[in-house]
């Protein structure tokens, strides 16, 4: 069995149409986007990169973004502080957010945003396994 395939009566071509041409257009934005990490990945290995999934940090960061810079290992991770940065906790979470001192020697507080910090969503007092700041940022396209 067969599907007949609508084409161009000019060209023969399939006809796009704007369900198509979107979903191009989303591949190639992908596309061109995994292009750019990979690209930057490539200038040091020890580049970090992340998507942003969650909305605390907009307008910023918005859900989407790429964002990405170089780790920072145990007596470099203050010079992360009072950064946007990427982390992970010696616990294994990975997260996104404004690097701060913490209260006690070696360790850190991750808030949302330098200029909205939600309560609910403060890393306290933690300690780090590496710190990244955020020196790269590529906007989602969608």
């Amino acid at each position: 069995m067969t599907k007949d395939i609508k084409t161009s009566q000019s060209t023969g071509d399939p006809v796009s149409g704007p369900r198509l041409d979107e979903t191009f257009i989303k591949l190639q934005n992908e596309l061109d986007a995994l292009r750019e990490i990979l690209n930057f990945r490539e200038i040091h290995k020890d580049n970090t990169v992340r998507v942003v999934v969650d909305d605390i940090l907009c307008p910023t960061y918005e859900p989407g973004d790429y964002v990405g810079g170089r780790r920072c290992y145990d007596q470099t991770i203050p010079q992360a502080v009072n950064n946007n940065c990427i982390v992970e906790t010696k616990t294994g979470l990975i997260c996104i957010g404004f690097l701060k001192k913490g209260s006690r020697q070696d360790q850190y507080t991750l808030i949302p945003s330098k200029d909205t910090p939600e309560k609910d969503h403060i890393i306290e007092d933690t300690e780090l396994t590496w710190a990244t700041p955020i020196t790269w940022h590529l906007k989602h396209a969608g």
